[in-house]
């Protein structure tokens, strides 16, 4: 249990500091159609599941060297695949990432890299990774998992809709060949 919930840390450091780095290279201005307090409350859910996730990371003890469970080594292997994910599709969007439900002020419809298979893979590399620290950490942590999970779908609904707006003849025809989250699924 320890290495796997060593390992599984060190899969979220690299995400967080993956995402810091992202934002300070591809820092664009933003404009948002939503109001400041709106934006802020919705960030701030986001960074409290993010919290709740390296809470869970961390509270692991450190003992033994050797994988503990069954679930330990599909758990960190999820866990690093969807973080490799949504690192991928991070780095693919560039300069069109914002904070979640965000606008930017000159915004591309992507669909190269992940985005050819989902029109979310950060979303989905997220949860891949939630699920896979949850064999990991517990079920505690699949709580984690699934507040994360409906929190996406929520904030993909306002997504969607802000990017029909914005590509009202592209983005209708990529919804329609390009699954949300999972890959032939949904």
């Amino acid at each position: 249990m320890a290495l796997a919930a060593a390992l599984i840390a060190i899969c979220w450091i690299v995400w967080a500091v993956t995402w810091i780095v992202t934002a300070l290279i591809f820092r664009p201005p933003t404009t948002d159609a939503r109001t400041p307090g709106q934006v802020r409350r919705r960030s701030r859910s986001f960074r409290l599941i993010l919290a709740a996730l390296f809470i869970a990371v961390s509270s692991q003890h450190v003992g033994d060297v050797r994988f503990g469970t069954a679930g330990d080594v599909p758990g960190v292997a999820l866990c690093a695949g969807g973080v490799a994910i949504a690192v991928w599709a991070r780095v693919c969007l560039g300069r069109n990432w914002g904070m979640p439900m965000t606008v930017r002020g000159r915004p591309a419809l992507v669909r190269r890299g992940p985005y050819r298979g989902v029109r979310h893979p950060i979303c989905s590399g997220i949860l891949l990774a939630a699920v896979g620290t949850a064999l990991v950490a517990g079920a505690m942590f699949l709580v984690v998992a699934v507040g994360a999970g409906a929190y996406f779908v929520m904030s993909l609904r306002i997504e969607e809709a802000d990017m029909t707006s914005l590509f009202p003849n592209d983005y209708p025809r990529y919804a329609a060949h390009t699954k949300r989250l999972i890959p032939f699924v949904y």
